[in-house]
């Protein structure tokens, strides 16, 4: 499906956590550990390791002091964590190596077809080999991340309460997703991969971010069965496309700046549905 293409102001939802992060961000002081649940790195530092001391504790913000950090590896993500620049020169630079910023859920099943009833709570799969390890993840139903609170059998799971219209038959996705996580207010280059991705999101954000990257190098963020997911001032430079999104839903992207695409579309929507891009530009000859 195209995306709805619609005039809007920034999200009421981006203004709150740009301002929570702001809020984290002005509490800085210039020692390594400061706030609460708040961890500065200062180039030369090791970013994965402040992310997952921030996942023992259940999350908080990595923040980027000004210059040019360089990881060793991929950053991967975790639930409830947000990487922050000091400023907006702040930069992460991959060495042109095949590393990227990870934000992956994961335990996808997608096997056989499902129906369930408007307002049903029962799921009946076709095909399916469903098993109890997946009470507690979420089922993507029509653009919707429904959390699984009962195995039944191989071929029946209770969810929470269905608000979308019948499905008879339907694709579907399982997974357990990564949420709240956001991105803001730095720069990535120098990567010969996507330079973001994001797979089996949920209410995640992206905010500020600008990838530089080589003429004919890859993507600058691909998303894949997400939902909810705000992308609010991304600018992408010399990458052979922007954005791809495929099958994910509920996508507000607002205030997109695209320079030098090499090939291909400045925004790839493949099966999305309920998307919304507003006053966004790509300076070249690819397309929106």
């Amino acid at each position: 499906n195209m995306p709805i293409i619609e005039q809007t102001q920034m999200p009421e939802k981006t203004k709150r956590l740009i301002q929570n992060e702001r809020r984290s961000i002005q509490s800085a002081r210039s020692n390594r550990f400061f706030g609460e649940k708040t961890v500065a790195v200062f180039p030369g530092d090791d970013i994965q390791k402040a992310i997952n001391k921030l996942n023992e504790v259940l999350g908080g913000v990595v923040f980027l002091r000004n210059g040019t950090h360089y990881p060793k590896s991929s950053l991967t993500l975790y639930n409830n964590i947000s990487i922050v620049g000091e400023t907006l020169n702040t930069t992460i630079d991959f060495g042109s190596a095949a590393r990227q910023i990870i934000i992956n859920g994961s335990d996808n099943y997608s096997t056989g077809t499902v129906s369930v009833s408007n307002g049903g709570t029962l799921v009946t799969g076709v095909g399916t080999t469903w098993t109890s390890a997946m009470v507690g993840r979420k089922i993507l139903l029509n653009g919707i991340w429904y959390t699984i609170s009962v195995f039944n059998s191989t071929t029946s799971l209770t969810i929470t309460q269905y608000s979308g219209i019948a499905i008879s038959g339907g694709t579907y996705m399982i997974a357990t997703t990564i949420a709240l996580v956001g991105l803001s207010n730095f720069i990535i280059t120098n990567t010969t991969v996507p330079a973001i991705v994001m797979n089996y999101g949920l209410q995640n954000y992206i905010d500020g971010v600008e990838v530089q990257l080589g003429a004919t190098i890859d993507k600058g963020l691909t998303i894949d069965y997400s939902s909810n997911v705000i992308i609010d001032d991304f600018r992408w430079k010399n990458t052979t496309q922007g954005i791809i999104s495929t099958d994910s839903h509920y996508i507000r992207i607002n205030n997109l700046q695209g320079i030098s695409t090499s090939s291909g579309s400045g925004i790839d929507m493949i099966r999305n549905t309920n998307c919304f891009v507003t006053n966004s530009n790509v300076n070249d000859s690819s397309t929106i």
